[in-house]
């Protein structure tokens, strides 16, 4: 990808691989395994922090591939392929679509922060992560 004719994806490549990693870094850190019926402080900081993050790549990743579908550039389409496999892994079902998929997952971030927080999520601006690289 040349960053003369692609510099405007970038930062969203940047970000949507930090969320990637990110995500993986909680699933190796064994965030599944946490106990969601009654979790600790601890626990509970992990788990929101985690559905933070999730919701963030989501978001991120559904509006980079609606952009590079949309520019339909075969020089890209490697990095659509990726996002279908990371979807694929995270869950997407065989019926599903990307676009379904990523607002499927939002709405059960919402509700899983809902359930974690106690706070009303139906206004939730979705992006709370600090970007750090």
């Amino acid at each position: 990808m040349d960053n003369q004719d692609y510099g405007f994806l970038t930062e969203d490549l940047y970000k949507v691989e930090y969320l990637q990693q990110a995500i993986q870094t909680f699933i190796d850190n064994g965030v599944g395994l946490l106990n969601t019926v009654s979790p600790t402080k601890a626990e509970r900081e992990i788990m929101i922090n985690y559905f933070h993050h999730f919701y963030a790549l989501m978001e991120f990743q559904s509006i980079l591939y609606t952009r590079l579908k949309l520019m339909k550039d075969d020089r890209l389409c490697g990095i659509t392929d990726a996002i279908l496999v990371i979807c694929d892994v995270l869950g997407r079902q065989p019926n599903e679509s990307i676009n379904e998929f990523h607002a499927n997952m939002k709405v059960e971030c919402k509700d899983a922060l809902s359930q974690l927080t106690g706070e009303n999520m139906d206004d939730y601006e979705g992006i709370d992560v600090d970007f750090q690289w």
